[in-house]
């Protein structure tokens, strides 16, 4: 047992935080199966279904830039658990209302912002709080298994939910609901200080046209420590252009594959479908280290555009399931490494009191193009067909292929690792 936990991480505090934020991602895994799924089972409009994912995605093109701000200044610890309480009153919620047969589709899109909203604080909240439970030297071998087990998860999640699904959607969004429970209790066991408010931010009296521009300058600085970074600026742009060609995929993934589509799966069949990148974003993780090790960070990110290339374009080829399934398996590989890369990244170069804006708006501009793609992606399938779309997001997947040989290189990515070991740190000092 005590060499599990050795496994696990180098304390208490992190193997509660790993523990929690695996168990917020199964629960978050199964919510966004089940969601798509009980909207196909009352329409049948590409632009309706999709509507679940741009609400899931939404948020971070709205409140992003402000929820970074909040990590700075908050608790993160009693942040990451608000956030967690209120998706688990969301879910019970739902879940009544599946049970008595009263869902709509405003109470399944009103539950997925509920999710994209708390997403937008706990996913940067979760970056900046692994250095402050983690030495510095093992930070990527915390984000590592951070990742790692996360996208393992992600993945669990689809033959897990297609089996609740199958027996009933209200008993899988109670599943979820009590997932996002043991969340919120592994975040209360990390012990430590996760208040990074600076002096000033306490300052109890300034004019309110004074506070505003400060705020403004705030928010701004995550942005600009994006922008003031090439190769970072070029994998943000790579991640906002994949992350909306991926909505664009998933948006419509439900009405193509669940029958009559042309897959023709049943829920249950859905997700087993789904674990074929299970296998694949298990060695991804595992293996992402060894892949920095040996290609270099940036191929990091390099094999990442390349999977998600071959997912849209075979699956805008044929609708057979095994093709399909090894496009799966050729997607998931690739993203465990792309993270690990680029936490760690933030980790070592960004000061403490800017961490959770620089996450954030790196979210901000990656996830928050989900909502485009999404939304983009229901309008054209409704015009042209699922096929058709899955087409151009492989097409504009390996356009940025382009900027990431031009910028992307291992030189730049190796001067922002060494400068991590310095003070040398991005932010205004």
């Amino acid at each position: 047992m005590q060499r599990l936990f050795r496994l696990l991480g180098p304390s208490r505090s992190f193997r509660s935080l790993l523990i929690a934020a695996l168990s917020d991602d199964l629960a978050k895994g199964v919510a966004t199966f089940l969601l798509p799924v009980a909207t196909v089972s009352l329409t049948t409009s590409p632009v309706h279904v999709a509507a679940v994912t741009v609400c899931l995605t939404l948020p971070w093109l709205l409140v992003g830039p402000l929820a970074g701000l909040i990590v700075d200044r908050a608790d993160r610890r009693r942040l990451l658990i608000g956030a967690e309480l209120v998706r688990f009153a969301a879910l019970c919620l739902l879940t009544a209302f599946l049970a008595g047969g009263w869902a709509t589709l405003p109470l399944l899109y009103a539950t997925a912002l509920v999710l994209g909203i708390t997403e937008t604080l706990i996913e940067p909240a979760l970056v900046a709080i692994v250095p402050g439970v983690t030495p510095r030297g093992w930070l990527e071998h915390a984000n590592a298994r951070i990742v790692g087990g996360r996208t393992v998860m992600d993945s669990v999640a689809q033959p897990v939910s297609g089996a609740l699904a199958s027996l009933g959607l209200a008993i899988a969004a109670a599943a979820a609901a009590f997932g996002f429970a043991l969340a919120g209790g592994g975040y209360r066991q990390m012990r430590g200080r996760f208040d990074q408010r600076r002096a000033d931010h306490r300052a109890p009296t300034r004019p309110a046209r004074n506070r505003l521009r400060e705020i403004r300058g705030d928010i701004a600085g995550g942005l600009g420590a994006i922008l003031a970074f090439e190769p970072l600026r070029t994998i943000t742009m790579a991640s906002a252009v994949i992350n909306g060609c991926w909505a664009a995929w998933w948006s419509v993934w439900a009405l193509y594959a669940l029958a009559p589509g042309p897959v023709g799966l049943s829920p249950f069949g859905l997700g087993l479908l789904l674990t074929a990148g299970t296998a694949s974003t298990f060695a991804g993780a595992a293996l992402a280290l060894p892949v920095q090790r040996r290609f270099g960070r940036r191929w990091a990110i390099g094999i990442n555009i390349l999977g998600n290339a071959a997912l849209f374009g075979i699956t805008a080829m044929t609708s057979a399931v095994w093709p399909i399934a090894l496009a799966l398996l050729l997607g998931d590989f690739g993203a465990p490494g792309w993270a690990v890369a680029a936490n760690t990244w933030q980790q070592r170069n960004v000061r403490e009191d800017l961490r959770g804006r620089v996450a954030s708006a790196y979210r901000v501009l990656g996830f928050g193009a989900k909502a485009i793609g999404a939304a983009a992606g229901g309008v054209i399938a409704a015009q042209v067909g699922i096929p058709a779309l899955y087409a151009l997001c492989a097409v504009v997947t390996l356009a940025t292929l382009v900027p990431f040989f031009r910028y992307v290189t291992e030189a730049a990515m190796g001067e922002s690792f060494r400068r991590g070991h310095t003070n040398d740190t991005i932010g205004p000092q």
